[in-house]
């Protein structure tokens, strides 16, 4: 299909803009999954149960972790990460270009990166 051959003209001024608006609400999702893990952390913390086992000679203890709480902490974890990340790339595309005013020839790949809206 041809679409993918166009090329879409903006101004570096936009495209800041729109990288802007993407450092914005990665920021915001990083804020809320820093929030989540700590909630994670504590909800963890307080469910680890240890377990006394008899054996010949002695006891063994055994520490038993909720596995549904241990999966959302890592989930809260790839999530913080990956929002960071996103945060850094845009903030170097931001810093890359802002050094002056130009026009810039998008494809509809580069134009789904800076101008489409996140999905979590």
């Amino acid at each position: 299909m041809k679409r993918n051959e166009w090329e879409f003209y903006f101004t570096s001024t936009k495209v800041v803009e729109a990288a802007t608006r993407q450092i914005d609400y990665h920021s915001q999702r990083v804020a809320h999954w820093e929030a989540e893990l700590n909630a994670a952390e504590e909800a963890l913390r307080g469910s680890v149960d240890f377990r006394e086992h008899d054996v010949t000679g002695g006891k063994n203890i055994s520490v038993v972790v909720d596995p549904e709480k241990q999966s959302w902490l890592n989930t809260c974890r790839t999530k913080l990460s990956g929002h960071r990340a996103k945060v850094a790339e845009y903030s170097r595309w931001r810093a890359l270009l802002g050094t002056g005013s130009f026009t810039l020839a998008l494809d509809s790949a580069d134009y789904e990166y800076f101008f489409a809206t996140p999905e979590e």
